[in-house]
């Protein structure tokens, strides 16, 4: 699987060649290449910024989703912090593109809305309760339509858009499933530099990908419907989705081996986040939940 990642970041200098216009970036010499392409840098107006800083959007190359490219992605990580001296605040974001399979109607469907399924979940791994009321982050409140059968082809684009949390414009955007394919972007994440937040959700994005779109699905979900456990809404519906994953017990996962971050260490990663989602919650929101 392939996919390619978009962080927003504040920055005390620029890169050497500049930052470009927003679609329009400026190849970033300071940072290494993954498969043979270089990032861009390019200026997005959502950022919140000092009078004396700049807002960039550090925009990878797709790549394959490998061991070695794990550690490009961490050592990238590095640099944009130490060359840049980079930051994030609450206005910055981190949004992940995965590659999807050729999807029919019914697989379509199916995807979203395991999404929709699963989202407190997915706000829960960002340790952040700004984003699912961030308007570029949207929670999914409807189903995209297939026709009265469940697999015609119809209007997707009337239920699905691209400031959603799972952005599938890309999938969608003629108005009907491809047939080939494409992309979906996980725009739910929140801003970071810290390499083994961005790894575990990359993990989290590609084995949710795998498994959403495949009508044989490889495990049931574990519905997170009644939370009889210890910890907070989020850390619930967030292990529900790692146990529906294989990721908890170790089976049937799409889990990429690596040398950065192992599945257990992964688990640990996004689970404290949404322990930190549960005390903010608790705290600001008095158990809200979607």
């Amino acid at each position: 699987m392939k996919i390619g990642f978009e962080l927003e970041t504040i920055l005390e200098c620029q890169p050497c060649n500049g930052i470009g216009e927003y679609h329009s970036g400026e190849s970033v010499d300071e940072l290494p290449t993954i498969a043979g392409r270089s990032f861009l840098a390019e200026h997005d107006s959502s950022i919140c910024n000092g009078s004396d800083e700049y807002a960039c959007e550090f925009v990878s190359p797709k790549f394959a989703f490998n061991s070695d490219n794990i550690l490009k992605m961490k050592t990238a990580l590095d640099a944009i912090h130490n060359c840049f001296g980079a930051r994030v605040n609450r206005s910055c974001g981190t949004h992940i593109s995965v590659s999807m399979p050729s999807m029919n109607h019914r697989e379509f469907r199916q995807f979203y809305y395991l999404a929709r399924m699963f989202q407190q979940g997915f706000y829960a791994s960002t340790g952040s309760i700004t984003r699912q009321e961030n308007s570029y982050a949207e929670p999914i409140r409807n189903l995209p339509y297939c026709g009265e059968t469940g697999v015609d082809e119809g209007c997707y684009s009337r239920n699905t858009h691209r400031t959603s949390w799972l952005n599938t414009t890309n999938i969608d955007k003629t108005n009907k499933v491809t047939g080939r394919n494409d992309r979906c972007e996980f725009r739910i994440f929140s801003g970071t530099l810290e390499p083994k937040k961005l790894i575990a959700w990359s993990q989290l994005a590609t084995c949710f990908s795998l498994w959403a779109s495949d009508t044989e699905l490889q495990t049931n979900p574990v519905v997170p419907y009644l939370n009889d456990t210890q910890y907070g809404e989020g850390r619930f519906q967030l292990d529900c989705l790692l146990d529906t994953l294989g990721w908890l017990d170790n089976t049937n996962n799409n889990w990429v081996e690596n040398d950065v971050l192992s599945i257990k260490d992964g688990v640990n990663v996004l689970q404290t986040l949404a322990d930190k989602y549960d005390a903010k919650m608790y705290d600001e929101r008095q158990g809200y939940i979607l």
